[in-house]
């Protein structure tokens, strides 16, 4: 795109020629016709690109449109740059509306990009999170993740009875809960704490002796406090007191995952799967402490066993896409993201955010590999759009 708008500026002349003294249409019609010079590929991959270069052109033709024509009745000369005044901020908003209206390639820009709703989504993410914290932790992860959904919904209809501008068109809509999804997960702590809780009930969840109950409960109060060590040795007392008691031993192993001590994270969800072998909790968690040592070979086995039990959890599919990136190995990763993304999309969950933007890095990769052609072939074959749109 270099000099790209110097050259398309001569090619523009005769439009600004015909609308001498209209600085507004001249700005938009060569605009327009430098955003058709591009090709589909350079605009869908570079727009802002473009623009800024179709830019340069467009604001020299303006300035030059409401010039002194330099004729025997006029006092000054074509060289005169006074008339750039005319040509401001308030014109270039004209002239970016008439793109809007008559400028096809523009049109379906701007519907993509769609309006800015950065402020709104900051009050939504505070009410939304809010809400979040108050989901109860034993219910299943679809019914976690419906309600996750229906808090933002939620909160967007406060704000907009408050007055607040909100997403209209589909587009707007659909750009907008992806992205209020990557806030959520990213700043707000009950997420993940709602969503990968340990306390979903199942046979040998709980403890039917008192003094093992009161242990783990002990242990909970700890851990919330941060005190991790104290945690431990209160779940440790409860698994001695009852050894099938599967929430002790999956919040011991969460403990030790958190103080970085990941061979007795193993150990603590190892005993857990002896009491509930499809305990799901457990696999993923195994699979995650073993990335975490770097036995991806380890990982990548109770990754495909949580596979194999529950296939339509999405954090299988998504760990082992991890897993292949780690490896080099591109298809593999992108098959797997794409899985990911989904079964989170699926199951409403606010982590489809995260799979969106674990495909959004791999077709860097694979643009870097000289492959962007065959991940678009893949998402294509896989009925997904990388855009997400």
């Amino acid at each position: 795109m270099k000099y790209f708008f110097l050259l398309f500026l001569l090619f523009s002349i005769g439009s600004v020629q015909a609308q001498q003294d209209d600085g507004v249409n001249v700005y938009a019609t060569i605009m327009c016709e430098c955003i058709d010079i591009a090709t589909i590929e350079e605009w869908q991959t570079k727009p802002e690109e473009i623009l800024n270069e179709c830019e340069k052109g467009a604001i020299i033709g303006a300035m030059i449109s409401v010039l002194p024509t330099g004729d025997a009745n006029s006092t000054s000369s074509t060289t005169d740059v006074s008339g750039a005044t005319q040509f401001g901020k308030k014109e270039r908003d004209e002239a970016y509306k008439i793109l809007e209206s008559n400028c096809g390639k523009y049109q379906d820009y701007a519907k993509k990009k769609g309006k800015d709703f950065t402020d709104l989504r900051i009050k939504v993410v505070e009410t939304s999170c809010t809400c979040v914290g108050e989901i109860s932790t034993a219910l299943p992860r679809t019914e976690k993740n419906k309600r996750i959904q229906q808090c933002m919904i939620q909160s967007v209809r406060e704000e907009r009875e408050k007055g607040a501008d909100t997403p209209l068109t589909v587009e707007e809509i659909r750009g907008f809960y992806d992205q209020l999804r990557s806030d959520l997960t990213e700043n707000c702590e009950a997420v993940e704490k709602v969503v990968f809780a340990n306390d979903e009930e199942k046979l040998n969840s709980y403890s039917n002796d008192e003094k093992a109950l009161d242990y783990y409960t002990k242990g909970q109060d700890a851990f919330q406090e941060g005190e991790l060590k104290k945690a431990v040795r209160h779940y440790k007392k409860a698994v001695s007191i009852d050894n099938e008691f599967v929430f002790a031993w999956d919040n011991l192993g969460r403990t030790y995952r958190e103080l970085g001590e990941y061979d007795k994270a193993i150990d603590a969800y190892l005993s857990s799967l002896k009491v509930d072998s499809l305990n799901r909790t457990s696999l993923m968690n195994i699979a995650v402490a073993y990335t975490y040592k770097k036995d991806l070979a380890s990982a990548q086995k109770y990754y495909e066993m949580l596979k194999s039990y529950y296939p339509e959890d999405p954090e299988s599919p998504y760990g082992l896409a991890l897993i292949h990136i780690r490896r080099g190995e591109l298809d593999d990763a992108l098959l797997n993201a794409i899985s990911a993304y989904k079964l989170y999309q699926k199951s409403n969950s606010p982590y489809q955010a995260d799979a969106q933007k674990l495909i959004t890095y791999l077709y860097g990769k694979f643009n870097n590999a000289g492959r962007g052609v065959e991940f678009k072939k893949t998402c294509k074959e896989n009925e997904i759009n990388p855009e997400f749109k």
